[in-house]
C-alpha cells in the first residue's frame, strides 16, 4: 500500500496543533516566562507594530490655583515606538527518493515522517532563540530585534523603533560597566544596575545571562540563597530551567550547551515593558494552508513552511539595562 505522504504529514500536523509554539514553551526560557505573563499577542494585521511609549520626557503636568488657566498648547511629542514585522520560517522537506523509499510500509513512513518533525522542529526552536538575544542585523536587517538590539552597550546611539536614542532620553536603556565582572563583585554590580533600572513600583523582575556570568552569581551566592531556586520548573514535565534568585531578581542561565546569550553579559527585564506579538496565522506555525504539502515544480520533493511573522518590543526602556565587562 502506498501512502499519501501529504495527507501524512497534514494529519500528524493537525493532531499536533501547537506542537511548534509549545516546543519554543518548552525549550527557550525568554519566550517562556513572557508567555507565563500573558505577552504573547496575536494581531489581525497593520503595516506595522506600534507600541505605544509609556514614559515620555515631555510632560503635562501642571499645578495651579483655583480657577488658575491651564496650558492647552499642543507639546511636539514623541509617544510611540514603531517595529517593523520580522518574518522567519524553516521547511519541512521530503525529498522524492526518501518518500519512495520508505511508502512501503506504513510504520515505516510514519517513524519517517516524526523524524522530520522533529528535526524541523529542533531548527525552528534553536533559530527563534537565538534571534530573541540578537541585534537583529542579521539577513540584511530581517531578523527579529532581540535584546542585545533593545538593550545595546552604548544606549546613547542609534534609534530602537524609530526613535532617536540620541536626542529622546527615555528610549535610552541603562548600562552597568567598566569594571571586569567576577565572582568577587557580580552581587554589588548587579544591585546597582537593579537600582538604575528602578523607578516606584517599576523595578527589573528577571535577567537572563550566560555560563560565564550565572558560575559568577553560583560562586557568590551562600548556600542557603542558592536553594532558592536552583531549578525551575519549566515547559513539560521534568524540564528544568536552571535560575537564582538576587535582590528580588530571578536570574536564569540562558547560555548552557550551545545557549544563545551573547558571551559575558546579563540582560535585566521589567517584564511589564515587554511583549512579543504575532501575525494571527503566524505564530510559530504552519505557514500558509495548513492541509497538503507544497511541490515545487521544477524539483522532486515535497515541502511544508513553519515560522512565525512577528515583532519583540519594548515600551519603557529606562527600567531595563544590561551588566557587562
Amino acid at each position: 500500500m502506498t501512502i499519501n505522504i501529504g495527507q501524512l504529514v497534514s494529519t500528524t500536523i493537525a493532531n499536533y496543533p501547537d506542537a511548534f509554539a509549545d516546543a519554543a514553551s518548552n525549550n527557550v526560557v525568554l519566550y517562556k516566562v513572557l508567555k507565563d505573563l500573558g505577552k504573547i499577542q496575536e494581531k489581525q494585521g497593520g503595516t506595522q507594530v506600534i507600541e505605544p511609549i509609556i514614559y515620555n520626557a515631555t510632560s503635562n503636568y501642571q499645578r495651579v490655583v483655583g480657577m488658575g488657566r491651564v496650558d492647552l498648547a499642543q507639546r511636539n511629542q514623541v509617544d510611540a515606538y514603531v517595529f517593523d514585522w520580522k518574518k522567519a520560517m524553516v521547511s519541512l522537506v521530503i525529498d522524492g527518493s526518501e518518500k519512495r523509499k520508505n511508502s512501503t510500509n506504513d510504520e515505516q513512513m510514519i517513524d519517517f515522517v516524526e523524524a522530520k518533525m522533529e528535526a524541523t522542529t529542533a531548527d525552528l526552536v534553536n533559530g527563534f532563540d537565538a534571534d530573541l538575544y540578537s541585534d537583529g542585523t542579521a539577513s540584511g536587517g530581517n531578523q527579529l530585534i532581540g535584546l542585545a538590539g533593545h538593550l545595546p552597550d552604548n544606549p546613547a546611539l542609534g534609534t530602537i523603533g524609530g526613535v532617536s536614542r540620541v536626542s529622546f532620553i527615555p528610549a535610552r536603556s541603562q548600562v552597568q560597566s567598566g569594571t571586569t565582572v567576577s565572582a568577587s563583585n557580580i552581587r554589588p554590580l548587579l544591585s546597582a544596575l537593579i537600582n538604575k533600572c528602578s523607578r516606584n513600583t517599576d523595578v527589573p523582575d528577571i535577567a537572563f545571562t550566560d555560563n560565564n556570568y550565572f558560575g559568577f552569581m553560583q560562586s557568590a551566592l551562600q548556600a542557603i540563597e542558592r536553594i532558592n531556586d536552583g531549578n525551575s520548573s519549566f515547559g513539560k514535565p521534568g524540564n528544568k530551567a536552571r535560575s537564582l534568585y538576587h535582590d528580588g531578581v530571578k536570574i536564569y542561565l540562558a547560555g548552557g550547551y550551545a545557549g544563545s546569550a551573547p558571551t559575558s553579559k546579563l540582560y535585566l527585564l521589567d517584564t511589564k515593558s515587554w511583549k512579543i506579538k504575532f501575525l494571527k496565522g503566524a505564530a510559530l506555525e504552519v505557514l500558509g494552508e495548513k492541509d497538503g504539502l507544497r511541490e515545487p515544480i521544477d524539483q522532486d520533493g515535497y515541502a511544508k513552511l513553519i515560522g512565525f511573522e512577528g515583532a519583540f518590543t519594548c515600551n519603557n526602556y529606562f527600567t531595563n539595562g544590561v551588566l557587562k565587562d
